[in-house]
């Protein structure tokens, strides 16, 4: 093999890796681009192996202490794309009802503009909860 063959070979195949390594991750959501990452969700099965017979928030903070205080702040909490409130609610939740938690940073792309029960714009981190529907 001449040494033009080699390096065009050599390139070929970095070429190759760096495009599999650079390729599109599709999570079990089915959306494209979004790989499933366990520091911002929580499955049904993840909480009902570690934590039945638990409450949300008991579970959490066994689970993803870090999901419920984040740079200082206590991350706002919306149940089923209902508005955003205080973080007790997950007090109230078992975790059989629960189907996942999503933890949306502040300023990512999926994060939403938060209005607290006071008028004031909320820019904090957002638990977003999915109940099984029954």
């Amino acid at each position: 093999m001449s040494i033009g063959s080699r390096r065009s070979a050599a390139a070929f195949l970095t070429l190759v890796s760096v495009a599999c390594m650079n390729r599109s991750t599709v999570s079990r959501t089915g959306q494209p681009g979004v790989a499933e990452d366990r520091s911002t969700r929580v499955t049904a099965a993840e909480l009902s192996y570690y934590a039945p017979g638990h409450s949300l928030m008991e579970a959490l903070r066994m689970l993803r202490p870090g999901f419920l205080v984040r740079r200082g702040e206590r991350p706002m909490v919306s149940v089923d794309g209902a508005p955003a409130g205080d973080q007790s609610i997950l007090g109230a939740i078992a975790v059989s009802d629960v189907f996942e938690v999503r933890l949306v940073r502040a300023g990512s792309v999926e994060s939403r503009t938060t209005i607290r029960p006071n008028g004031h714009t909320a820019f904090a981190d957002l638990l977003l909860v999915v109940t099984r529907k029954r």
